[in-house]
């Protein structure tokens, strides 16, 4: 008997939603479709928030669809700066602005507004090509800034993470282009030019750390750190290098051995000296002074990979 009711009880919650959702006009439950046209439902409180998700559905269409199949271009070599790429490329494509539209059909059900609109697949082309060449101009001029002062290698470290994710959003909304079947190959001819030009900027502001006479891994550490900023670290011919040089002092002190290392870095153009940063760290040991003087250099080591850039970011920019 418990059984019964408990099934009763289900249905008789179960009846009114079923019928609710049966009442909601056909399309909403079955959107229509077409060759020339995207078509979106939005819901919300009122009429307008359901059709500002509308349109945010109809750019979610396409970003889905790109999410399904696009390999994204490799211009940078780390993964952190992958992710700010990807959170751009997505922001970018919800952002932009659809003026040429159509609301078709409204609903309200139970508080719920929806709203059916669509937009011809030439007029969201037309969109998308705006922004891709709005975007490009804007780069464009961010190259142009790169002689008014300072080293190449500062403004290419200060200005490449907003290169790079302009250039792959843009990549992107060629690729939608394709999918509302429009032309772009004068577009793709000019993104290609672009893309040269970044290349050769990415590979010409490289930063190499010169050995270091004792100690390989703070040649090392200091290289891991530029990777991890986005330069090219490993060409020993780049017109850019830092060099490191060190002074160390071992003093007993309380029956301690006591060693204090200062490390001095320096970039440079060629020749030319940009800029200097200096790091201290100290060691301590019972046995030896050469046990505290290996224990400062290890946690000077540790200081630079821990820092996460900043003292290479220092020396770039000041």
């Amino acid at each position: 008997m418990m059984a019964i009711n408990i099934r009763r009880l289900f249905l008789f919650f179960l009846v009114p939603a079923f019928c609710a959702h049966a009442n909601l006009p056909a399309w909403i439950q079955t959107p229509p479709t077409s060759d020339t046209e995207l078509f979106a439902i939005g819901e919300g409180n009122n009429k307008e928030q359901a059709k500002d998700v509308a349109l945010k559905n109809i750019l979610g269409q396409l970003r889905t669809r790109l999410n399904a199949r696009f390999e994204q271009k490799q211009l940078m070599v780390n993964d952190r700066f992958d992710e700010t790429i990807k959170q751009t490329i997505n922001s970018s494509i919800e952002e932009l602005p659809i003026s040429q539209y159509k609301e078709l059909k409204n609903h309200q059900e139970n508080g719920v507004f929806y709203n059916l609109i669509s937009v011809t697949k030439k007029q969201l082309a037309s969109t998308f090509t705006s922004e891709i060449k709005s975007k490009l101009h804007q780069a464009k001029q961010v190259i142009n800034t790169r002689k008014t002062g300072g080293s190449e290698l500062e403004w290419w470290f200060v200005n490449k993470d907003q290169l790079l994710a302009t250039h792959t959003t843009n990549l992107r909304l060629l690729d939608i282009l394709a999918q509302l079947d429009h032309p772009s190959n004068q577009l793709s001819t000019e993104l290609s030019a672009f893309e040269k030009q970044l290349v050769t900027l990415q590979n010409s502001n490289c930063l190499y750390v010169k050995p270091h006479k004792k100690l390989a891994d703070i040649q090392f550490s200091l290289r891991e750190q530029i990777v991890a900023l986005g330069l090219p670290a490993d060409n020993e011919n780049c017109r850019y290098s830092i060099s490191t040089k060190d002074d160390a002092e071992v003093r007993l002190l309380f029956g301690k051995h006591t060693a204090s290392v200062k490390l001095n870095l320096t970039l440079f153009n060629q020749q030319r000296s940009l800029a200097s940063e200096q790091l201290f760290e100290t060691g301590t040991s019972m046995s030896s002074a050469e046990f505290a003087t290996k224990g400062a250099y290890q946690r000077l080591v540790n200081t630079i990979r821990s820092d996460n850039g900043a003292i290479i970011s220092k020396l770039l920019t000041n």
